[in-house]
Order: C-alpha cells, then sequence, then structure tokens
C-alpha cells in the first residue's frame, strides 16, 4: 500500500461514495481484502456502470458488526 498523507485520509474520510481502493484505505485493508468482502456480500455496494463505490456508513456498519470485544 502507499503512503498515506494524513491531508488524503482526511479527503477519503468526508466523502459519501468511496471507490475500492478510498474504501479499502478507509478501514485499514488491501483492494484484493474489500474486493473479497464484496464478492461475500459482507459490504453493502453500488455499481455505476462497472464501477463499483460503496457508502463509507455501509464501512463504518461492516467494522462494527465485526468488532470483537474480550472480557476484561
Amino acid at each position: 500500500m502507499s503512503t498515506l498523507k494524513e491531508a488524503d485520509y482526511e479527503s477519503i474520510a468526508s466523502r459519501y461514495f468511496l471507490n475500492r481502493k478510498q474504501a479499502s484505505v478507509y478501514i485499514g485493508v488491501s483492494v484484493r481484502h474489500m474486493d473479497n468482502l464484496v464478492k461475500r456480500g459482507e459490504i453493502t455496494y453500488s455499481k455505476c456502470g462497472s464501477r463499483i463505490i460503496i457508502r463509507r456508513d455501509h464501512l463504518d456498519d461492516y467494522v462494527q458488526r465485526n468488532t470483537v470485544q474480550r472480557d476484561a
């Protein structure tokens, strides 16, 4: 993954729709892993022609659903 500047992340975090690469940066996974999540239906997406676009709040929901809480 390329180096991400703080300003780049803020730009991504302020968008409502993200492409696959932006979405992978947003949740900290590779684009390949993001493709697998989309393919398995774990992340809801839309298509604009052949492009996959993902709502940022759907990524937040995915992270929340997959958060593991351990007993202290």
